[in-house]
C-alpha cells in the first residue's frame, strides 16, 4: 500500500513516500520509510492495527524518510509493542539524535535497532528482504522483498541511476522507483543522488519488471508523468495515488 508518494519538496497532498507491505498469509506488516505524518496516513488508508507492524525499514536519514519515527516510538510505548527498525548505520545513528532532539530518547527501548548493509538479508514472517547500496547524497539503500510464493517487489529508495539496481530488481514484478525530476542535467542528478522518469524506465525495462510505480515525485504534477511516456512495451506505468494497493 502506498501511504504517500512525494519528495521532501512536492505537493503537500502527496505526502512523504512511505509504503506499507502486508503479508497476506499471516497479516504481518512492514512499514517502509516513515516520513512526516505517517500515522495520519495509515489512518487515512484504513490501517489502524499498529501491533501487526513487525518491522520498520529505513532506507536513509533524510527527514522525509525518518521523521515519523518519534511518533511511532510513542505509539509503541502506549501499545506496549516493540518495532524492529532496520537500516544502515548512518540512518540508525541519526534516529538516536532525532529521538533525543524531540525529547523521547527514553522511548528508544521500544525500538529494536537492526543494522544491515548491502550484502545482508533479513526475514520477517515469510518475507525475505535484501538490501543494495544506492547512489544518493547520504548512505542509502534499495530494498527487494520476496514472499514465499514467488512474488517480488523492489523499492529504489533515493538514488541516481545505477546499473546495479537493474540487476538487483531483475525479474521482480513490481518496481517502485523514485522520480524526483521529469528531466534534469546528468551532473545535477549525480550530485543530488536522484533520478528522472527516463532513469526509472531504464531500470524497469533492464530488470524486466512488469509494473513501474513512480514515487518520491518532485515539484511537478503527477499527471505530467504520462506526457513523457507514449508506449512502453511490456511495462505497465501506474500513476501513484495515496492508499493505492498493488497485489503481487
Amino acid at each position: 500500500m502506498i501511504l504517500g508518494f512525494g519528495g521532501w519538496l512536492s505537493d503537500p497532498s502527496y505526502g512523504s513516500t512511505s509504503l506499507l507491505l502486508i503479508d497476506e498469509h499471516d497479516g504481518t506488516a512492514i512499514l517502509v520509510d516513515p516520513g512526516e505524518g505517517v500515522i495520519r496516513d495509515l489512518h487515512l488508508c484504513g490501517y489502524n492495527d499498529l501491533r501487526r507492524v513487525k518491522a520498520i525499514l529505513v532506507t536513509h536519514r533524510h527527514g522525509d524518510h525518518i521523521l515519523g519515527l518519534p511518533t511511532l516510538a510513542q505509539w509503541a510505548k502506549v501499545l506496549q509493542h516493540k518495532f524492529t527498525v532496520v537500516g544502515p548505520l548512518d540512518a540508525l545513528s541519526s534516529l538516536k539524535v532525532v529521538l533525543e532532539a524531540t525529547g523521547v530518547s527514553n522511548y528508544e527501548y521500544y525500538l529494536d535497532l537492526l543494522l544491515v548493509d548491502e550484502v545482508e538479508q533479513v526475514t520477517i514472517g515469510s518475507l525475505r528482504i535484501s538490501f543494495l547500496r544506492t547512489l544518493h547524497s547520504v548512505p542509502s539503500l534499495a530494498i527487494r522483498v520476496e514472499d514465499g510464493s514467488g512474488g517480488c517487489l523492489v523499492y529504489s529508495g533515493d538514488t541516481a541511476y545505477t546499473e546495479s539496481l537493474e540487476e538487483f530488481a531483475r525479474d521482480c514484478k513490481l518496481l517502485l522507483h523514485e522520480v524526483t525530476f521529469l528531466d534534469a542535467d546528468s551532473a545535477l542528478l549525480k550530485k543530488l543522488g536522484h533520478s528522472t522518469l527516463l532513469d526509472a524506465l531504464k531500470v524497469a525495462k533492464g530488470a524486466r519488471c512488469s509494473i513501474l510505480v513512480p514515487v518520491h515525485l518532485g515539484t511537478y504534477r503527477k499527471e505530467d508523468l504520462v506526457k513523457y511516456v507514449s508506449c512502453i512495451e511490456g511495462l505497465q506505468l501506474v500513476i501513484p495515488e495515496k492508499c493505492l494497493e498493488v497485489e503481487l
